[in-house]
């Protein structure tokens, strides 16, 4: 491990330091998740730093490192663990458990116990030859001849502050580029958006989801906050886009079909309102198809198993509906349950 990468990787990581010591499972889980996203940012870079720059990311920088043996396997798993939670916690809906704290604070201090072991030593520059290979010594000059000749002792101090120099500039760079992306760049804009979305601040979280997906129209996670925050307000004009544009991006993503479910049985109730049984029976269907493919792509999404409840509640399909409302256990969904079957909810399937 060469000091200066070493060094630089210690940085990067104290960035994250404040993030891991106030995860706590009892504040506010949007909050949470934020600190988590933000975590991993400050891990890579860490890890990016200690190969020397890299334009690796996730497990293959991961996989880069331990290649290496910068890091044990236990450190690497370790990672990769971290790496999962960090992925799980930008899903709109979940919300981050003991186990995710737990593998963020180990994760981050097998790292920085890592990081901080003794640096190497720089190899010495000679070393004398055992006395029997020694070549025999030159006779002693005059010594007005000695004297004349100029010293031959290396003046250090200008290496050194070279040195100090190219650690400095190395330091502020990583640092520079770390506080970029995840302050000022597109994971700063989103952090900022889920941030505002969980403490009611609807414009402000518009204003960074739309920057951040200006910025990179590729993103998922961007557009499906945009189609969130369009249907709260009623829009589903532009909720339909927004989330148009993220299944385009990611038709197979658990979060994309469950947002577009969300969606479609909003939408249907408003069809309802305004006297379009026909409308709202063709959105309640649709709503209850997405749900069934969040369903698919992950067997333990409570959320979308509550929710398909309601879709099929709401297409009057009451004991089916039923029937994944109880599998789903408490949440928001109960809501449309009809309470005299809450009461007496049929058994479990």
């Amino acid at each position: 491990m060469i000091a200066s990468n070493q060094r630089s990787a210690r940085a990067a990581l104290s960035a994250a330091r404040p993030l891991v010591a106030r995860l706590d499972v009892a504040r506010d889980p949007e909050e949470v998740a934020a600190d988590l996203i933000e975590v991993w940012p400050a891990i890579e870079t860490a890890l990016r730093s200690l190969v020397g720059g890299s334009a690796l990311s996730g497990q293959a920088l991961i996989h880069e490192v331990r290649q290496r043996e910068l890091i044990s396997l236990q450190q690497a798993h370790l990672l990769v663990e971290l790496l999962a939670v960090y992925d799980r916690v930008q899903r709109t809906d979940y919300r981050p458990s003991d186990a995710d704290i737990a593998t963020a604070h180990e994760a981050y201090h097998v790292l920085e116990e890592a990081l901080s072991g003794a640096e190497p030593q720089a190899p010495a520059t000679y070393a004398p030859p055992p006395a029997s290979a020694r070549v025999p010594e030159a006779p002693p000059t005059d010594s007005a001849e000695a004297e004349s000749l100029p010293a031959t002792r290396p003046h250090r101090g200008p290496l050194l502050l070279a040195g100090a120099v190219a650690f400095v500039v190395v330091v502020l760079a990583a640092l520079g580029s770390y506080f970029y992306v995840t302050r000022y760049g597109v994971q700063g804009d989103i952090r900022a958006g889920i941030r505002a979305y969980a403490t009611g601040q609807p414009v402000v979280a518009k204003l960074a989801f739309t920057k951040a997906a200006q910025a990179h129209p590729d993103l998922v996670v961007p557009h499906l906050y945009l189609g969130r925050l369009a249907r709260d307000e009623g829009d589903f004009g532009t909720a339909g886009t927004e989330l148009s544009k993220a299944a385009q991006l990611a038709p197979n993503d658990v979060d994309v079909q469950r947002e577009l479910g969300a969606f479609f049985l909003a939408r249907g109730r408003q069809y309802e309102k305004l006297g379009r049984r026909d409308l709202a029976i063709a959105d309640f269907d649709a709503a209850r198809n997405r749900y069934v493919s969040a369903i698919k792509l992950d067997g333990s999404d409570r959320s979308a198993q509550g929710y398909l409840g309601c879709a099929l509640v709401a297409l009057g399909r009451v004991e089916e509906g039923q029937r994944w409302l109880t599998r789903a256990g408490p949440g928001g969904w109960t809501a449309c349950a009809p309470s005299t079957q809450m009461a007496n909810p049929p058994p479990h399937t």
